[in-house]
């Protein structure tokens, strides 16, 4: 997750619970040829036998709704398989990839699209 988040900007975004060791961060996300900013959020859950829950979320960094059709994919890094995609509606709030289990240590990569805005998030669970 250091990766992903800077140390500078993590203050802002970022809490840890002990007792459930559970990481929680987020990031804003400025799209070109766009006037709309998203916020990126990514919870760790730390489980049992090095694995980890992780919840990806996008949400609207200042207005009340998405932008119509942005989408949200998950990606393994080494491979470019899909294994999730997302789409926002007329009056989402925010979208989800739906919450998955991996081991510690796989490198994936989310995407965020908006007509021909793109961009990306590297990330190692």
């Amino acid at each position: 997750m250091e990766e992903l988040f800077p140390k500078a900007g993590l203050s802002k975004f970022r809490s840890v619970t002990t007792s459930a060791a559970v990481i929680t961060c987020g990031k804003k996300v400025i799209l070109d040829n766009s006037d709309d900013d998203l916020l990126l959020m990514f919870s760790v859950d730390m489980e049992a036998n090095n694995r980890r829950n992780i919840r990806i979320q996008l949400y609207p960094a200042s207005e009340p709704v998405l932008p119509k059709n942005v989408v949200l994919s998950l990606v393994i890094s080494k491979t470019g398989q899909l294994l999730k995609t997302v789409e926002s509606a007329a009056k989402d709030t925010f979208i989800q990839i739906p919450p998955f289990r991996c081991q510690a240590g796989q490198q994936l990569r989310v995407n965020i699209q908006l007509e021909n805005s793109r961009h990306q998030e590297e990330f190692i669970s």
